[in-house]
């Protein structure tokens, strides 16, 4: 039997469109299908929706089958099974003690972020069990301003980083994005990253676009410029389509470069 191979996506964007219909092309799910059964394809989702969100969208497109694994919030690890989600409690607690003890010690920092976002931008702010904050802003424009007003000042503060996907931010531990989470699965899995394949589209797909975590890296044709040029540096592929339809044609070109099996 061939080794497992790791094929790491986002969802929102990478694989469901943002601003169009939102679904997923059926080819995508035939393709990946046939990847699992003659390539023994292990299939991550890794997000930063939380579980009740992603399962709802999951129902919603009736999909044929399920990740065998989620990242969630960019960061928290499960191992899925019938629709139901196992975490890897080692990881995630750790994650959380961390984060605490982190947040806990920059309650100044949070405290002035909310005194300027509510001065000079008209952004809102969430609640949230993993982050002091969320913020949404009301417009990409806006998004980039406040991320050049976080990028400085976390120059002072190294350990702290946050995490953008489109207008949306939340604030985390550097150690612990999707990156680090998809090397962590490696680990357990003891999946190298010359058998894994990450894709992405936005600002927190960043950390997980390294060919030192996965050899094998693609974007869709939607994805946001930063990301492109990443993925295009390091010899990825960028896609001519948008979304699962782009995706399915790095699996294609995936398939040409190291596989044999024939396309659909």
């Amino acid at each position: 039997m061939l080794p497992p191979f790791l094929f790491c996506t986002d969802f929102d964007g990478t694989l469901l469109p943002v601003d169009k219909e939102r679904k997923i092309a059926e080819e995508f799910y035939e393709l990946l299908l046939k990847k699992k059964i003659h390539h023994h394809f292990l299939w991550i989702i890794n997000t930063g929706r939380s579980w009740e969100s992603l399962l709802e969208e999951l129902n919603r497109l009736q999909i044929p089958f399920f990740p065998d694994w989620v990242v969630l919030y960019e960061k928290e690890i499960y191992k899925v099974k019938d629709s139901h989600i196992y975490p890897l409690e080692e990881w995630n607690d750790y994650c959380k003690r961390l984060q605490t003890a982190l947040f806990d010690s920059l309650n100044f920092f949070f405290e002035e972020l909310v005194q300027y976002l509510n001065k000079n931008t008209v952004a809102k702010l969430h609640s949230s069990s993993c982050s002091p904050i969320e913020i949404e802003a009301s417009s990409q424009e806006e998004a980039d301003q406040i991320s050049a007003y976080i990028d400085l000042k976390l120059q002072h503060y190294p350990s702290l980083t946050y995490h953008r996907n489109f207008v949306y931010f939340r604030f985390a531990h550097k150690n612990f994005n999707k990156g680090s989470a998809l090397k962590q699965i490696q680990a357990i899995l003891e999946i190298p990253p010359q058998n894994s394949m990450a894709c992405g589209d936005h600002f927190n797909d960043l950390p997980m676009l390294d060919l030192e975590i996965a050899s094998h890296l693609a974007c869709p044709a939607n994805a946001v410029e930063v990301v492109k040029k990443k993925v295009a540096a390091q010899g990825g592929y960028i896609a001519n389509k948008e979304a699962s339809l782009g995706i399915i044609e790095a699996l294609l070109k995936l398939e040409e470069e190291i596989f044999s099996f024939p396309k659909i």
